[in-house]
């Protein structure tokens, strides 16, 4: 895997555009389905299932939701509706072509996986019968646990339903132009989902195993071994329905309209929920404002630039996805406060690539560990690459600098081979406090060297000292 801070841009366009709005993908099978679903039998389940979501919600439906059984294609064109305006919005100063050609892929890869969805547009539920058959054998679902899986599954759907038909999500998510906040907002969404259903479950003991699968099912959970997919899980499903949870146990069912009304703004708040209920007990360093005010010593001419808020979640799922133990990730993503990347990208035949990150956390120790477990990582892609074939990762230079206003600050060059293809990366790592900053560039080598790194960090330390 990458090292963190080349982690960052990564998952800044995979992890919270796609897989925050959408959830991860499957792909279906064509083949006929050994078990079938049809219209009659989800209005059946919607009569079921609507008393009992009045009931633990505290909200009556203004209308019953509509049922329809569409092809892949309409779910894709309803899809790629309702992303268009969340993706203009989260990539700000990216052309109208690239937007339209990232949305219409997920679009058509996520309409070849969802079997129910609720669309926000047409004001209905989608039901998708070509997904059956490779529904079933992604989860293994038995036969006895079918129907009970598809009730479950309309049900979340229908908590959408109803806090659409309240809070207007569609138009709340396009107001959002953050992506820690509209993650926030959509584990909002589905923790109340997931809460409605699994209070249903309980009410008409329904199977164990056919509640967890319909919240791995809108998890989008398709490998029970891939750690990244059981962190989005717990982060998004079960801490969602742990925050709801906590909001009625303190306010009631009214507090959730509440929540949907004054969102939690930080994933922070959503894994502690007293933190949403009692907002001045922490007081965190704003990291945008501070790459912000140093964005003009940044080497951006001629780069395609994006910014984003970082939060907990996001933090957690980066250092899993670069190798780190959950237990690990988890720890120090708990403390970290506030966070914030701004990203370049040139792309030329070998494309140009720098990342400024900025994380404030609660504690010193866990911005120590941060800088630990970025060495760490730092020497597994070392060994992986040299185990490779025609690969090689050389340290060309490493050495701690001494900069005013930071405790320590580590710099690196670094040339990564493979197949005669170099790639040269410069980075650098420093500590101010609870403050853990890191910027990396990639093959930007002629552009940039050590004194412009020293520039950059320099510059960030002055400008924390003047918000503090």
């Amino acid at each position: 895997m990458e090292n963190t801070t080349g982690c960052f841009f990564k998952y800044y366009y995979i992890l919270f555009i796609t897989i925050m709005i959408l959830g991860f993908v499957r792909f279906a099978s064509a083949e006929e389905p050994s078990q079938k679903i049809d219209e009659k039998s989800i209005e059946t389940m919607i009569e079921k299932a609507e008393p009992l979501i009045e009931e633990i919600t505290g909200m009556k439906f203004k209308e019953r939701i509509k049922c329809e059984l569409v092809k892949r294609e309409v779910v894709r064109d309803v899809l790629a509706e309702e992303l268009l305006p969340k993706y203009k919005n989260l990539l700000k100063g990216t052309g109208d072509d690239i937007i339209a050609r990232q949305v219409e892929t997920v679009a058509h890869v996520t309409s070849q996986s969802l079997l129910g969805k609720y669309s926000l547009i047409e004001k209905e539920f989608l039901i998708v019968p070509d997904n059956v058959e490779s529904t079933i054998k992604l989860f293994a679902i038995k036969d006895e646990d079918f129907q009970d899986f598809v009730f479950l599954v309309v049900a979340h759907e229908m908590v959408h339903a109803l806090d659409d038909q309240y809070f207007e999500l569609q138009k709340k998510e396009i107001d959002m132009d953050n992506a820690e906040t509209m993650q926030a907002f959509g584990t909002l969404i589905e923790g109340h989902a997931v809460y409605v259903t699994n209070k249903i479950a309980e009410r008409l003991k329904l199977s164990e195993a056919a509640n967890k699968l319909s919240t791995k099912s809108a998890a989008g959970v398709t490998d029970e071994n891939d750690r990244l997919q059981q962190q989005i899980l717990y982060g998004t499903y079960v801490k969602g329905s742990e925050f709801v949870e906590a909001i009625i146990n303190k306010k009631g069912l009214a507090g959730v309209a509440d929540a949907f009304a004054s969102p939690p703004v930080s994933t922070r708040q959503i894994m502690n929920p007293e933190e949403y209920l009692t907002p001045s007990i922490v007081s965190a360093f704003d990291c945008s404002k501070l790459l912000e005010k140093v964005a003009g010593t940044l080497p951006t001419e001629g780069m395609h630039t994006q910014s984003a808020a970082l939060g907990t979640m996001a933090l957690s799922s980066m250092l899993i996805a670069d190798g780190i133990p959950e237990k690990e990730a988890n720890a120090v993503a708990n403390n970290c406060l506030s966070g914030a990347a701004v990203v370049a990208v040139k792309q030329t035949l070998k494309p140009k690539m720098m990342t400024v990150i900025a994380l404030n956390f609660a504690s010193r120790e866990s911005a120590v560990k941060l800088l630990e477990l970025s060495k760490k990582t730092d020497q597994s892609t070392e060994a992986q690459f040299n185990a490779k074939l025609n690969s090689s990762y050389t340290v060309v230079k490493e050495e701690e600098l001494k900069l005013d206003g930071f405790d320590s600050v580590r710099y690196r060059h670094v040339e990564k081979k493979v197949n005669d293809v170099i790639t040269t990366e410069l980075t650098a790592e420093g500590l101010a406090d609870t403050l853990y900053v890191a910027v990396a560039f990639i093959n930007m080598q002629t552009e940039i060297s050590e004194e412009k790194i020293t520039e950059i960090l320099t510059s960030l330390s002055k400008e924390r000292l003047k918000m503090l």
